[in-house]
């Protein structure tokens, strides 16, 4: 029998250097925020897969959706909007073994845990700053107490977030006043109403410490947003807070305080569930995470006109604005 050559000998000592690498195929939006987090992930996990990127525009639907997997093969998707997110349930649904059984990580959409309400191929990482998160890291930096803050919610879409943040806030022994504005209907015309209605009269009550504006494009719309939450935020001097940096702009002079994702570690938050998939184990255990890192911004000038004393000693991890 002949020995094999060194050429075979080469050409089998290569083999596991040639071996393709898992596959990922990210669909997202084409704004700053979802570039930035694209690549955190890429510079995380990109030596490690073969990263395909795709964007999704406004008018994209689902049919560019499927095709893009079908011409693709990932082993598995990252889906960074609730656009994405919908449509890969969409195509889990579809009859051939391969998309059933496709799994995926999603960031960065809304309302995740109740999106993946018994979902098993996709594994998640909220992207709303818990409740729990931004109001006791704005009470690190005041000097005074925190004991009754108000939410205004829908209830159809945000009970179970309530529900946590209620029972997380307990502990701290701060109690969460939440209304629910859909009272008179889920509409945006009846959620408005209701706002209207009752917004400014539940901020004058004597007890409330802080209101936590929940981000929500029914509650918070054009109709709305200058005329009734702004104005409300600067008629009284009850801070208002939220996870959303752009309202504690300076030139906004809505809420006196954020806590907003951090896109760099969003990134490789989001790079280690995919490990995590790659390892073997199933969305379905490892469910929903909170996001785990965040920005904090004061804007001092709305803190001054709300009266608020800040401890400046707690203050060095905070981005202060409008001194």
């Amino acid at each position: 029998m002949k020995q094999p050559t060194h050429l075979v000998l080469l050409l089998l000592l290569m083999l596991p250097l040639c071996a393709s690498a898992e596959k990922l195929l990210i669909f997202r939006q084409g704004s700053v925020n979802f570039e930035e987090v694209t690549k955190a992930i890429r510079e995380e996990i990109g030596e490690d897969l073969d990263i395909v990127d795709h964007v999704l525009q406004k008018e994209s639907q689902y049919q560019e959706f499927h095709d893009k997997i079908r011409s693709e093969k990932p082993d598995m998707l990252l889906l960074l909007d609730n656009k994405a997110l919908s449509f890969a349930k969409k195509f889990n649904q579809e009859k051939d073994e391969y998309a059933k059984n496709l799994k995926a990580v999603a960031a960065m959409a809304l309302n995740l845990r109740k999106e993946l309400k018994g979902n098993k191929n996709i594994c998640a990482i909220e992207y709303e700053v818990p409740a729990y998160t931004l109001i006791t890291s704005y009470r690190f930096i005041v000097k005074k107490n925190i004991k009754n803050v108000l939410v205004f919610y829908r209830g159809s879409e945000h009970s179970e977030i309530i529900k946590n943040a209620q029972a997380q806030l307990k502990k701290e022994n701060i109690t969460l006043r939440a209304i629910d504005a859909e009272a008179y209907g889920t509409s945006e015309k009846q959620v408005n109403f209701f706002l209207q209605r009752n917004m400014l009269r539940e901020i004058y009550r004597k007890d409330i410490d802080l209101v936590w504006v929940i981000s929500d494009s029914i509650m918070l719309n054009n109709n709305n947003f200058a005329s009734l939450w702004v104005s409300a935020s600067r008629r009284n001097k009850v801070p208002f807070v939220s996870g959303i940096q752009k309202f504690s702009a300076q030139e906004m002079q809505f809420c006196a305080y954020s806590a907003s994702p951090n896109h760099q570690d969003l990134g490789a938050q989001v790079s280690e569930m995919i490990f995590s998939l790659i390892d073997g184990e199933e969305p379905e255990a490892l469910s929903v995470e909170y996001i785990l890192s965040v920005r904090k911004t004061a804007n001092m000038k709305k803190m001054n006109n709300n009266n608020v004393e800040v401890n400046k000693d707690n203050m060095s991890d905070v981005k202060v604005i409008g001194k």
